[in-house]
Formats: C-alpha cells, sequence, structure tokens
C-alpha cells in the first residue's frame, strides 16, 4: 500500500462513519485519486456503501459528456453513482462561481443522513491558493486559517481527507496508478482569480522562494491554532450569554466591541451559518445593540439573520420559517427536525417530562395549526397556547416553527416554553427537551 494511500485511509477510518459515505466526484485529478483510494480499500477496510456523486453545473457545452466519462469511470469499480443536474441562477451581486457553489452545497445538504459522510478531494495546493485570496482580501486568523478539514453539512459530515497532501503527490499517484482524468479548460483561464494565483502568481513567488507553498501551509496552520484559542476563549463567553440558542442583549452590551465581534462571529458559526462580511457585522451590532429598547433592530445577509427582541437576540437561517413536517420520536436520541436544528434530551434535576416516557410509543412532534390548549406544570386550568406564547415571550416569528411534543392527542411540551400536565414533574432524572443546531 503506497504512503498517500495508506495516510488517506487511516484519516477516513479516523471517522468511524456508521452510515454511507459519499465522494464529491467532478473527474477531475484530485478527485479521481480520492475515488481511487476509496474504491481499492471499499471491501476489505472499509465495508461501506459508497456513492460517487458528480454535479453538472450546465455551465459549458461539454457538461454532459464529462458526466457520462465520470459515470463510467465510477461503474468500473462497482461503485453507485449519483448526477446531480443544476440549473444556475445568479442573485444580484453574486458571480456565476458563487451561486454554482451555493447551489451545489445546498444539494449536497440534502443528500446526507444523519450518520452519512461525504469527502472532498481539497487538497495542499488548494490551501495555498485560499490562504492568498483571504489575505488579499483582508481576512483575519479564522480566514486565514483556511479550509476546515470537516464541519457539519445537512445532517451528516463534510471531511477532506487530501488537504496535507501537494498536487504534484496527487499527480504521481495518478500516474503510477495508470488513472484518467478531466482536465478543465477554464482552470486555464486566469481571468479567475484562483486561476490567476495558480498559474501566473504563485509560480512566479516559486521561482524566487522556493519553499513559499510550505511557508504559507506553516502560516495557514498557525492561523487556525491562534482561531482556535480565540474560540476557546470566546466559548466561556458565549456560555454565560447564551440561553436556548439565543443571546442577552444586556450581558452583550458589558462586553467591549472586539469581544462582542468574537462571541457573535462563533455564534453564526456554531449555527451552521457563513459570516457576513466585516462591515456587515460591525454595522448590524452596532445596531442590535445601539437602538432603542422600543425598537426590534435586525442584522441580515445573504445566508442568515439576527433579530433582536425583548432583550434578546435571535438567529435563523432566513427571513420567514418554512413548515415544518411532524413526526414520531421515542425521546432516547437527538432529532432532526431539518438540515438546520435538533431537539436534544437530557435526563436532570428540575421541572421536566416524568422518566417514564423513555421509549413511549405514542410520542410525536407537531407545530401549532391554532385554537392549542394545554396546562403549565403547576398551574391551574388550561391556557390557550397563542397566549402560553406571548407569556413565554416567543418572538412572533417562531411561533408557527416552535416544536410542540404530543403524548397520544395531549400537549405534553411547548419546546423552550413549558412541560404539561400530567406529563410533568419536578425532581431528579426528569427528561428535558431543547432546540439546538443541527449536529
Amino acid at each position: 500500500m503506497s504512503k498517500i494511500m495508506q495516510q488517506v485511509l487511516n484519516k477516513v477510518l479516523s471517522l468511524h462513519c456508521k452510515g454511507n459515505i459519499f465522494i464529491a466526484f467532478s473527474g477531475g485529478l484530485d478527485s479521481s485519486v480520492l475515488l481511487h483510494i476509496l474504491a481499492v480499500n471499499k471491501d476489505s477496510y472499509l465495508n461501506k456503501k459508497i456513492v460517487a456523486v458528480h454535479v453538472d453545473h450546465g455551465l459549458q457545452n461539454i457538461s454532459s459528456e464529462w458526466a457520462h466519462q465520470c459515470e463510467q469511470v465510477v461503474r468500473s469499480y462497482a461503485i453507485l453513482f449519483k448526477i446531480i443536474k443544476l440549473q444556475v441562477e445568479k442573485k444580484p451581486g453574486e458571480s456565476i462561481e458563487l451561486a454554482a457553489r451555493n447551489a451545489r452545497y445546498y444539494e449536497f445538504e440534502q443528500l446526507l443522513g444523519p450518520d452519512d459522510v461525504m469527502l472532498f478531494a481539497h487538497h495542499a495546493d488548494d490551501q495555498v491558493e485560499t490562504f492568498l485570496q483571504q489575505a488579499l482580501r483582508g481576512a483575519g486568523v479564522q480566514g486565514l486559517g483556511g479550509i476546515p478539514d470537516q464541519r457539519p453539512l445537512g445532517e451528516g459530515r463534510l471531511f477532506r481527507p487530501l488537504l496535507d497532501i501537494s498536487r504534484y503527490e496527487l499527480e504521481e499517484y495518478a500516474h503510477s496508478n495508470d488513472l484518467k482524468w478531466i482536465e478543465d479548460p477554464t482552470n486555464q483561464q486566469s481571468d479567475f482569480d484562483r486561476n490567476l494565483l495558480r498559474n501566473e502568481i504563485i509560480p512566479l513567488l516559486e521561482q524566487r522562494w522556493s519553499g513559499v507553498k510550505k511557508g504559507i501551509l506553516r502560516s495557514s496552520r498557525l492561523c487556525k491554532e491562534a482561531s482556535q484559542q480565540i474560540d476557546d476563549n470566546t466559548n466561556e463567553y458565549l456560555d454565560l450569554l447564551l440561553e436556548d440558542n439565543r443571546l442577552s442583549v444586556a450581558k452583550l452590551e458589558a462586553l467591549g466591541f472586539v469581544q462582542q465581534k468574537n462571541v457573535i462571529r462563533l455564534w453564526i458559526r456554531n449555527n451552521n451559518l457563513v459570516l457576513p462580511n466585516r462591515n456587515r457585522l460591525e454595522v448590524g451590532i452596532r445596531s442590535l445593540l445601539g437602538a432603542a429598547q422600543d425598537k426590534n433592530p435586525i442584522l441580515d445577509w445573504d445566508f442568515g439573520i439576527i433579530r433582536r427582541y425583548q432583550g434578546w437576540l435571535y438567529i435563523d437561517h432566513e427571513q420567514h420559517a418554512q413548515p415544518l413536517s411532524n413526526q414520531a420520536w421515542n425521546l432516547v436520541q437527538p432529532i432532526q427536525l431539518d438540515s438546520k436544528y435538533c431537539l436534544q434530551v437530557k435526563q436532570q434535576a428540575g421541572v421536566g417530562l416524568k422518566k417514564q416516557y423513555l421509549q413511549a410509543n405514542n410520542i410525536s412532534i407537531k407545530y401549532r395549526k391554532g385554537g392549542e390548549r394545554c396546562r403549565p406544570f403547576g398551574r391551574q386550568g388550561s391556557h390557550e397556547l397563542k397566549k402560553l406564547m406571548q407569556e413565554y415571550k416567543v418572538p412572533p416569528w417562531m411561533r408557527d416553527c416552535t416544536p410542540l411534543i404530543y403524548i397520544g392527542d395531549e400537549i405534553a411540551v411547548v419546546v423552550g416554553c413549558c412541560y404539561c400536565e400530567p406529563f410533568a414533574e419536578k425532581g431528579e432524572g426528569v427528561i428535558t427537551i431543547a432546540k439546538m443546531p443541527a449536529i
């Protein structure tokens, strides 16, 4: 087994993946090498369902031919093949490359289940290019840390096992294994920023400084470490400010502006959202914290929105909540509500559901339709759900997507608000439920 194959295989095995393994397969050099490594080891080491996913963006006349070539390669390895055909539509001010990327990742998110992993073939040279792009944009340490090796993706995870391997090493592996791959002619067009760096700037730097790539990769690793240290420190503040995934305005105002930015950045990232640019973030924070008490300012950007309401900041992925589907639940494992949020269960002291309802077979998650009533623990008589949500200060835009836990035909929990009679009690080891960002 070659050094590269062993290195990549060890990384993939370290994930302890319990679901399916997907691979983003463009047919280029890097994904061809990754696919070959998976194919050679799929029976002896991986023993998982492997699916190669090719995206046809429809942006070039030859794209359907590339898709056919990719399918032939994948079928020759006896691996499952899936093609996704896109119609890329740009938003105002958005480049076609960014629009294609966003459309592609959206499709990937829909594909993955809770225990699935999707492998991407970004390599060390991609990391070098990313560092230079981020530096030219004036990025901080988080941006200069470059491409992350893994992160959440839909209900599963994204993982990049080739980040420590150079393109030169991948070419050597491909030639030694007689691999064929697709060369995208647009990669030679230096009117794209990344191509300009790859084709002209980096070779020029290497003529003067032969170890420039190693130096950049070292700087990127140091920036990633510095970013992690900042995150660790910021997490301590975030834990003090956060309650049910909302931030206390009063506590946030007690921090300095730099720490306020760090807290909100980390909060946004913890919710699996792309960050707004620096100027948008800074202006938005000043608006969120500086507006009069009777105002409800917002910070919105292409990928999310933060709202202020009655002394708290709330974060969401979209301006308008999308209707969610009812589903059954046994209270044992966390359950996904959608690709962004899940419900998590703990047993602890306080008020919660009685322990006898663990693994009950008549529990379901539903949403407000209108006219519901329930009796919060410790209170007399039933109350209208609408008035309870107003009493518990549930923001208006969240009321129709607040999960209601039913036992049989009765509301047992209004998540984030109250536990209801006759299902609740106060004591040790009761069942508590919280809505959290997807795992």
